[in-house]
């Protein structure tokens, strides 16, 4: 399967900031994952070592389904708009299954393998 894994870190100012932000965040996260297509995974995790932490992982099938996504997000105005005292990151990845070929990990799909990068187990 590929697709597109987005990985997002935002850093409040507080704890207390996540405490009021939680609930719309996991409301916005059930919504999402149930109802906009190509959407294999939309979670959001708060960490327990750093509580004024939380991450949005995201898998989505497709590079176009995850543009459709943002295009309807920001045409409902939903442009992120980062609260004060806070910081994000945000990482892409493309999403691709690996399998061990003579001792070396490397893409399923023949096409993506590359003759420079290889994974021993």
């Amino acid at each position: 399967m590929s697709g597109v894994r987005v990985i997002v870190s935002i850093q409040m100012d507080s704890a207390k900031t996540v405490d009021v932000t939680m609930d719309q965040r996991i409301e916005q996260s059930k919504r999402v994952e149930s109802t906009e297509e190509g959407c294999l995974q939309y979670e959001v995790y708060r960490s327990v070592t750093r509580p004024e932490r939380i991450v949005l992982l995201e898998h989505w099938s497709t590079y176009e389904l995850y543009d459709k996504h943002w295009t309807e997000q920001l045409a409902r105005g939903g442009r992120p708009r980062p609260r004060p005292g806070s910081t994000s990151t945000v990482e892409f990845y493309r999403h691709e299954l690996y399998q061990l070929v003579d001792g070396i990990w490397v893409p399923s799909e023949p096409r993506h393998r590359t003759q420079t990068i290889q994974w021993s187990p």
